[in-house]
Parts: C-alpha cells; structure tokens; sequence
C-alpha cells in the first residue's frame, strides 16, 4: 500500500478531490533532483519548490503483480509562459539536454497529491510510481520518455561482477570509500577558453582530470543547483579541460571552478602514491580488479604439430590440429 497521510485518506474517502501531479528528475550519481509539476502554478511540498517550466504529458502506465516491469510513458516540453521561467538541466535546455545524453541514468520519481482545496497542500504527497528514464523520441519541442521500473534491472543478462581487470567500484562509492573533498582543487579559467575547451591555471600533469568531472562556482556557466561537468582528457602544457559535452556558455577569464580527478580503475592508478605522475590515491586494498586474466585465445583441439599460420575463420583441426585430427576426412575416418 502506497505511503498516505491520514489527511489525504479522509479526502479520498469523501470521494471529490482535486490532484496535482508532482515530478522528480534525478540525474546518474544521485544529483542534481530537479523539481517540476504539472499545475498551473508552482506548489511547495515538504520546503521543496516544485516548478511550471515544462509542459508535462503522462501517457499510459502499467503496473502488474509479480517480476514483470512496471512501465509510464511522459513527454516534456518547455513552457514559455512559465512564472518560473524555462528550465535548464545540467545546464543546457530540455532538448540540448537530451541530444546531449544528460538523462543517461537518471531515475523520475512521480508522485500525487489529493487535496480539498489548491491552497491547502498540507495533506502532503503520495509517491505513486518511480524507475530508470529511457528517452523514447526527441522532437522540435518535445522529448518523450518511457520510465521503466527498477525490475528492468533483472533482464541483464551479465552477472553482476565480471572478471576483468579493471576496478569494478566506481571512484569516490562506498565501495572505493575515498572522500572527494580531499581530491578537490580549485582553479580559475584562463584566455582562450571555448565551451568544449576550458583554459586554465592548473599544473597538474597530463589526464590527471581524464575521466573526471569540473563544477563552476562562478561565471555564466555556475547554476543553482550546481551542475558537474565530465572531462574528456586534461593537458598539462595549457592546463586545458577537454569536455565531453560543450558548456551552455564560453567561461571567462576569471571564472572559478572546483575539478575532480578521474580514474582509469586500473591497478596502476589505484596504488599510486606520487601526485607528480597521477591522483595520489594510495587505495590498493580497495581495488577489485582480477589481475593476471588471460587475453582471448583461439582454441584449436590438440596441440600443434605444424607451424602452419591459420586463416581468419578457419577449421583448427585442418592443417593446424594435432597430427591426428589433421588426417580425419569429412567422415572423420582416419587416413594414414
């Protein structure tokens, strides 16, 4: 049963109710939340500011009993007569956002509201459905999306831990435990700056913020919320930030920021110690990793008693086998 309040229960049970529809984007990594609803006017539940800047369509739903996945279709757009004014995520409009691959990840979470009356919210909100974001279409002016439940989860057909090389934790999670408070360096934005090329007076040495991200505190580019930036490759002759994506607007000489460094999860990076060279992350007894994994082989049955090179595709007990199996005919009947 979903989670009422006692005032929302009386208000069902009467049997006339009005509803407002509430919506909660959360982007891959567990932030920034973006808070919209699709009432006329902006509603404030539990101190949160739920705004009007996008146009909200909720198409069909289905919920069943069981492991099957429980699926909601909704389509955005931007309102342009919103008191709010139009939305930005992660920094870009609604349908850059979505060419840009922003909502990778990120989970909605939709819940109602049963009220006597607009003006008394007090009866609080029901959440009624949430799962992962999957972008259906992107049109002009709309972007459709299909939200799946968390059960969509189960038709991987990988295991949860592959046997590879690489770290399976994901820099800065409960698993890798590094604080990323103590990794963190400022710095300020340099001449020469373009949205997918930053400038800066960093040193650090080259892909020192590979695979890391970058925050802007200040500057046309920093956003309430902030809004995290993934680079691509740091250089250290220009202390030049690659992005991965390009910043709504081109940073200026002066713009502060704050950038975190990135890992390969290789074992080599984990166990550094030495900042000159990489992250000093001095985290080896964290890695998970599986070391000495062979590469892929071609198997061929038997050993090999010619040293015959072997065709892209072709029968490894042909010419290339052992002895023996070199001799089968197509009946495998031995020829001597």
């Amino acid at each position: 049963m979903l989670p009422a309040s006692s005032a929302t229960l009386a208000i069902m049970a009467a049997g006339q109710m009005k509803r407002i529809d509430l919506y909660a984007i959360t982007l891959a990594g567990g932030s920034p939340t973006y808070y919209f609803t699709s009432h006329q006017t902006p509603v404030v539940v539990g101190n949160q500011l739920y705004q009007t800047g996008l146009i909200i369509n909720r198409g069909t739903r289905t919920q069943t009993a069981g492991l099957e996945v429980d699926q909601m279709q909704v389509t955005f757009s931007p309102n342009p007569n919103s008191s709010t004014g139009t939305p930005l995520i992660a920094g870009l409009p609604l349908i850059k956002a979505a060419r840009a691959r922003v909502f990778d990840g990120a989970r909605l979470l939709f819940s109602k509201m049963f009220l006597a009356d607009f003006n008394d919210l007090t009866p609080g909100a029901v959440p009624s459905f949430q799962g992962r974001m999957n972008i259906d279409s992107i049109g002009r002016l709309t972007v459709t999306f299909q939200v799946s439940s968390d059960g969509e989860m189960l038709n991987t057909s990988a295991p949860p831990n592959l046997i590879e090389k690489r770290c399976r934790h994901t820099l800065f999670d409960a698993g890798c435990a590094l604080v990323p408070a103590n990794f963190q360096i400022s710095g300020s934005v340099a001449s020469g700056s373009t949205v997918l090329n930053v400038n800066t007076n960093l040193t650090q040495p080259d892909k020192y913020f590979s695979l890391g991200r970058i925050t802007f505190l200040s500057g046309l580019n920093a956003t309430n919320p902030s809004t995290t930036y993934f680079v691509k490759y740091f250089a250290h002759t220009s202390g030049q930030f690659q992005l991965v994506r390009p910043l709504p607007n081109v940073p200026q000489p002066g713009d502060t920021f704050v950038a975190l460094p990135g890992c390969s999860k290789l074992r080599s990076q984990c166990i550094n110690t030495n900042s000159a060279l990489a992250p000093p992350f001095n985290n080896g007894g964290r890695f998970r990793g599986i070391l000495f994994v062979p590469v892929p082989e071609t198997l061929y049955d038997g050993g090999t008693s010619q040293n015959q090179t072997q065709s892209i595709g072709g029968d490894g007990g042909s010419g290339v086998g052992s002895t023996f199996s070199s001799r089968l005919g197509q009946q495998n009947v031995f020829k001597p």
